[in-house]
């Protein structure tokens, strides 16, 4: 299905499958505002977070980054973002933050640490945590920021399509899940930083359990294309010939 380019792919569970998909048009933004209801901050500025980042000010977002390679922080100045020297610096006066880092260690200390989001994230937040993640991990990062009093909550929301579509004006795939509230409070920036946005869950969890079952299927075609790959060089044929033809064949 191909969509206009103002548009995105809303799925939610529940909505009958395959068949409840809806279109909808991208949001004016955190609650329809201006000021601080369009602040967001971001950590993690790496290969992805920089595209995705960069989304977000090109949709009208006042977007904070801080990343710990400083280089990463001055590229999002010039792309028309502003720089953090901290996590704690990248939450102040933010209704959501989003994390897109390495690994759940990562995201740990980047709320909990030494100069952390949770030092200076206004009440009611959202977190969005688009890394990677063990499924457990998400659920109980969920608890904890629950549990700290400050009416906290997580959206667990990673994301697929690489590098480019990180770039691409905010074309990826987001596999989002929270509780209800949370996740309307974080849609209008996860819609603003993807194409295809689905609700696998009410809970944090099965947005991570979405990515692991995705990733495992991605392996696998890595997998099988490279024998592939290799019976075919064995057999004397033109590598270059074999991906023209699969890409157009039954085999792509």
């Amino acid at each position: 299905m191909s969509l206009p380019s103002d548009a995105r792919t809303t799925v939610t569970a529940g909505s009958g499958g395959f068949g409840g998909v809806k279109k909808a048009v991208e949001s004016d933004g955190c609650g329809g505002g201006g000021g601080s209801e369009r602040a967001v901050g971001f950590v993690g500025l790496g290969a992805m977070g920089a595209g995705m980042a960069a989304a977000l000010v090109k949709q009208g977002f006042a977007v904070k980054g801080f990343d710990v390679y400083p280089p990463a922080c001055e590229k999002l100045k010039a792309a028309g973002g502003a720089a953090a020297a901290s996590a704690a610096d990248a939450a102040e006066g933010a209704p959501v933050v989003v994390l897109m880092i390495a690994t759940s260690q990562q995201a740990e200390a980047a709320l909990f640490g030494n100069q952390g989001a949770l030092d200076a994230l206004p009440r009611a937040a959202v977190v969005v945590l688009c890394s990677t993640v063990p499924p457990d991990f998400a659920c109980s990062l969920g608890r904890k920021l629950a549990a700290q009093g400050e009416a906290w909550e997580l959206v667990d929301a990673p994301v697929s399509g690489g590098v480019a579509c990180a770039a691409d004006g905010g074309t990826l795939t987001i596999m989002a899940s929270a509780a209800p509230a949370a996740l309307a409070k974080a849609r209008p920036v996860l819609e603003a930083m993807s194409v295809h946005l689905y609700t696998v869950g009410d809970q944090p969890g099965a947005g991570s359990m979405m990515k692991m079952v995705n990733q495992l299927l991605a392996g696998v075609h890595v997998l099988a294309a490279a024998e592939a790959m290799a019976l075919a060089a064995r057999a004397g044929l033109n590598p270059r010939m074999v991906f023209d033809v699969v890409s157009h064949a039954a085999g792509n």
